[in-house]
């Protein structure tokens, strides 16, 4: 190994080290910030000793409480079950829970009526919210749409109780008498359960004693014990300074000191690689994936490092400001006037209060960039699901990320210039995926003086890139082909060019079952242009529309339904999708009906007549489901690139608790595992599992032996302009190799099913894929 690759090797060890220490201290930092702000409860720590506990306290909490409707076991018996007769123990402990947590993270020696009040009145407030579901559900409905994501328990509160009593639908409240009573009951429960708490007599001054509430040894240490685990795999997912270390059947690669953290397996929330051996080629893939060097553009970032400190938002990259809020309305407002500041008001808070989750992603990524913006080559580390799709580890600075992920990455190792692809990663940035090949070209060519200016100047052109389909590639890719292919100052080129599969889902059912039909409409067979389901599927329905609910159809409205078609897609799920573009592009949904119409003859009418085929593969897929369990506790096969299948589906040992204050938290009843085997959750999966293990065994294939710097995201891949006229044979070749294999017999056979006759179409001849321009463009 030469010198500078050792120093490479020390240099990410180092780098390793300090990714160690910054996730700890992010942690504990996080948790005394969430201490200080009684979060507590959502810390970790808080989210385990909830879950730890959850049935033990509702055992207890059970029992008790029919000890009191005898009338034994505490005083003010008939209070406390009048009060708490009709609640899920399990709603219960989530709120005292979480109210204790919250207490306790920032007050460690509370007096028991400090506890022991606030769960009552947590409690007492899940009761009311539930009472006044029950009496008025749309009123709830109405008031509560708006709600986001930041809106605290107390604002939720006020503003339904402020709405259910202007409307005359009053809650009969606690007085304090009641939760202290209710409340020492609740508290007693809880310190049984959990052995967490101890009532220590404390000297408050010369003359007066109080009882307050001390941590337990039990519960501390058992707080140390799941810290220290916590802090064990803290670990910051940073790209890698050197070659990753390879992924074999014995032992995962990745990281340097993955070998003693051993947190990050090859394959993802499945079976350990000890238990079940992958074939060479995925194995190989990842290998060779995590070999690529990439780089920083350094383009990208000097715009980006701008857009940061000028707080200025585009596309995905989110760094929106924080507003002021308004200026008073003065002494003596009008009602109105006084209505619109709050309406104001309330809107500028909202904005405030989710301006850390909104632009988190992209502050984690500058700093990474930043932080990688000099070295000459990084490496990503890469892993598997259980179906074989291979995803990154890194969490910034990744290639499945957003469009702004993507344009930062530039690959090191450069190649010579292809201008045709250059151009053809212009155009599709812009958003002219769906032209035939010439016109896209033809696109780039006809809008030079816009990518001139663009490169010239990208800061001070941002309205002229904004509006592009994927901006920051846009924005990068016109960079490149003004130095490349423009102004000629530069030969060689780096620049990912992505090429994508055609409604891959619909591909792999009609190549499966070989439906000539099918896959004209996905670009399976060659043609002039581009076939477009989508927009055939809206075309479609929109013929069984009356006017003007017919012109509403595009694409766009059909899109996301026909892509989840071999996966699946229910119903609901599909009138949601169709509802939420609609209102996207402001149409009125309010006429009864309407939205059921157009659901119906999308999902009912148009995608069942248009991909008849896929629609019966995936429905069969289904149905083998439920066969195939009687024999056995889970679903196992071989993709055709060797990866070993195991879905192994099961029912969690845990119960759901809803609580209107809290939404909806999972909570253990019992150690780690799972239970009985989820036969419902495994028909909806077969199906996109069998898609999806075949479309990463394409992937496998295809780059196993490539030697040329790539990426993928799925089925997309990307690769330098040089390299794009092979890389699109060697997938076409590949796709075609495979499915010539009875793959769909192979699968049947292996898992123990029959195939029904009328399933297989064998009408498509799969050496077409060949001669395909725009199966992957």
């Amino acid at each position: 190994m030469e010198s500078r690759e050792l120093d490479n090797v020390a240099r990410q060890l180092q780098r390793e080290r300090q990714a160690s220490e910054e996730a700890i201290d992010t942690l504990r930092r996080g948790v005394d910030r969430a201490n200080q702000k009684s979060y507590a409860s959502s810390t970790i720590l808080g989210q385990a000793l909830i879950k730890s506990f959850a049935h033990s306290f509702a055992v207890l909490y059970e029992e008790r409480l029919h000890l009191l409707r005898k009338g034994k076991a505490a005083v003010d018996a008939e209070l406390v079950v009048n009060k708490l007769k009709n609640v899920d123990p399990y709603v219960v402990w989530v709120i005292i829970a979480k109210t204790g947590l919250d207490v306790l993270g920032k007050e460690s020696h509370p007096q028991l009526v400090e506890l022991s009040v606030p769960m009552s009145q947590a409690v007492h407030n899940q009761l009311r919210l539930d009472w006044y579901w029950k009496e008025n559900r749309d009123l709830y409905k109405d008031t509560e749409r708006y709600f986001h994501p930041a809106t605290g328990t107390r604002q939720k509160n006020t503003v339904l109780k402020r709405a259910f009593n202007k409307a005359g639908i009053e809650w009969p409240s606690w007085n304090r008498t009641v939760h202290h009573k209710v409340g020492g009951w609740l508290l007693d429960i809880f310190m049984r359960a959990t052995g967490w708490l101890k009532v220590e007599t404390r000297q408050r001054t010369k003359l007066r004693k109080c009882s307050v509430l001390v941590y337990s040894r039990e519960y501390l240490e058992l707080r140390d014990t799941i810290t220290h685990q916590a802090e064990s795999v803290a670990f910051c997912q940073w790209p890698m300074l050197c070659p990753p270390i390879a992924h074999t059947n014995e032992e995962p690669g990745g990281y340097l000191s993955e070998i003693i953290r051993k947190s990050q397996p090859v394959i993802r929330k499945s079976h350990s690689l000890g238990a079940c051996k992958q074939g060479e080629l995925p194995l190989r893939m990842m290998n060779n994936l995590m070999g690529v060097a990439l780089r920083i553009n350094r383009d990208v970032l000097e715009v980006a490092n701008h857009c940061k400190e000028h707080q200025i938002s585009i596309g995905k990259f989110c760094c929106d400001k924080f507003i002021d809020p308004p200026a008073s309305p003065g002494e003596h407002p009008t009602e109105e006037e006084l209505r619109e500041y709050k309406r104001a008001r309330r809107t500028i808070e909202d904005h405030n209060a989710q301006l850390a989750q909104r632009n988190w992603r992209t502050s984690e990524v500058m700093y990474v960039a930043n932080k990688y913006a000099d070295e000459p080559a990084f490496y990503c580390v890469v892993s598997a699901d259980y179906r074989g799709r291979i995803y990154y580890n890194n969490t910034a600075l990744n290639p499945q990320g957003t469009d702004f992920d993507r344009s930062l990455l530039y690959f090191s190792g450069e190649g010579v210039v292809d201008p045709y692809y250059l151009a053809f990663n212009v155009s599709n940035a812009y958003g002219n995926d769906k032209m035939s090949m010439k016109d896209r070209i033809d696109w780039t060519y006809d809008n030079f003086p816009l990518i001139e200016r663009i490169a010239r100047d990208p800061i001070g052109t941002i309205s002229d890139w904004e509006v592009a389909a994927e901006p920051w590639v846009f924005m990068a890719s016109c960079c490149e082909f003004a130095r490349c292919c423009i102004w000629e100052t530069k030969w060689t080129s780096g620049l990912p060019v992505g090429v994508d599969a055609t409604q891959s889902g619909i591909q792999v059912l009609c190549s499966l079952t070989l439906d000539g039909n099918g896959g004209d409409l996905v670009n399976l067979t060659p043609g002039d242009k581009p076939q477009d389901g989508y927009k055939t599927v809206a075309d479609y329905a929109a013929n069984l529309l009356d006017s003007p609910y017919n012109s509403w159809l595009n694409r766009k409205v059909s899109k996301r339904v026909c892509m989840t078609v071999p996966y699946g897609v229910s119903r609901n799920s599909a009138r949601s999708y169709i509802r939420n573009e609609l209102n996207a592009q402001g149409r009125d949904l309010s006429e009864p009906g309407v939205l059921s119409d157009i659901v119906y003859a999308i999902y009912d009418e148009a995608i069942p007549s248009i991909f008849p085929g896929p629609v019966n593969a995936m429905n069969w897929l289904q149905s083998s489901a439920q066969k195939i369990l009687e024999t056995q506790d889970e679903i196992c096969w071989t993709s055709p690139s060797g990866f070993k299948v195991v879905q192994d589906l099961r029912k969690p040992k845990g119960k759901r608790v809803k609580t209107r204050l809290l939404g909806s938290i999972v909570t253990s009843f019992v150690a780690d595992g799972a239970g009985e085997v989820d036969k419902a959750h495994h028909k909806n999966a077969l199906a996109p599992n069998v898609v999806h293990a075949a479309d990463a065994a394409l992937i496998h294939y295809v780059f196993s032996y490539w030697d040329k710097p790539f990426m993928c995201i799925h089925d997309c891949t990307l690769g330098r302009s040089c390299d794009m006229r092979e890389m699109g044979q060697q997938v076409r070749l590949h796709f075609a190799e495979m499915y010539k294999h009875p793959v769909l017999q192979e699968w049947a056979n292996e898992v123990g099913v029959e195939i029904p006759e009328d399933l297989m179409k064998n009408t498509l001849d799969i050496e077409l894929v060949n001669e395909s321009d725009y199966f992957f463009c």
